[in-house]
Formats: structure tokens, C-alpha cells, sequence
């Protein structure tokens, strides 16, 4: 008798161990709602791009694939940050830096060649200063 009421307890234990230690099921159903948003997203910028191929006019054919092109920028974005969204903060992360980079070289380059004529350049310094006789 003392061993069933043992074995009784034990699975109590488990049981609540089960209750209490059980992964969180919120970010799996989060997950499931983001992948049907990020579906029907991507269908319906796929739906527009099609749209844009009709034969419309210039200017209409212009609108629906740029909406077009954006909706499916936005679903794809929305499917890395999440499937991959450690991998994508970091890319994003990387992106961000060499467009920093990028555009500070070319503010740099521009206020450079801007610059005074009177400054010293490497290529004046190197001459011999001109005598007056």
C-alpha cells in the first residue's frame, strides 16, 4: 500500500512539474498568427505585381508595382524577423554600419574637394617655393 501511495505522489510531482516547467506556448502562437500575416502579405503583393503586368496605363502600371514591390520588401522583412530574428538584427546591424560608413567617406570626400584653394595639398608642399629675384 505505502508503494502505490508513493508512485501517487510522484506523479503529482510530475504533473506539476509539467504545469510549471513547460515552455511558454505564447511565442509559438504569436509565431503561427505572424506566418499567416506575413502569407497572405506576401499573395497579396503578388496579386498587385500581377496587376502591374495588365495592359493598364503607364502611370497606374507604375503605382501597383511599386505598392507592389513594398508589400513584398515588408513580407519579407516581417518573415526574417521571425524565422531568424537574432541572424537578422545582426544583418541589419551590418547593413546599417556600411551605409554609415559609405556615406560618411562620401560627406568626407565632398567637404574635402571643397576646400579653400590656399590650403596646403601633398602635391604643393612637394614643390620648391617660387624665388623673387
Amino acid at each position: 500500500m505505502a508503494h502505490a501511495g508513493r508512485d501517487h505522489g510522484l506523479a503529482a510531482l510530475a504533473r506539476d512539474w509539467d504545469e510549471h516547467e513547460a515552455p511558454p506556448r505564447a511565442p509559438l502562437a504569436i509565431a503561427i498568427v505572424m506566418e499567416l500575416l506575413i502569407e497572405l502579405i506576401l499573395v497579396i503583393a503578388s496579386v498587385i505585381i500581377t496587376a502591374a503586368l495588365l495592359p493598364l496605363c503607364t502611370k497606374a502600371r507604375v503605382v501597383l508595382g511599386f505598392c507592389g514591390l513594398v508589400l513584398a520588401a515588408v513580407g519579407g522583412t516581417l518573415f526574417a524577423f521571425v524565422a531568424y530574428p537574432r541572424a537578422t538584427v545582426l544583418f541589419l546591424t551590418g547593413g546599417a554600419v556600411i551605409a554609415g560608413t559609405a556615406w560618411g567617406y562620401t560627406r568626407v570626400t565632398a567637404w574635402l574637394t571643397r576646400r579653400d584653394d590656399t590650403a596646403i595639398t601633398v602635391s604643393g608642399a612637394a614643390r620648391e617655393p617660387e624665388r623673387k629675384s
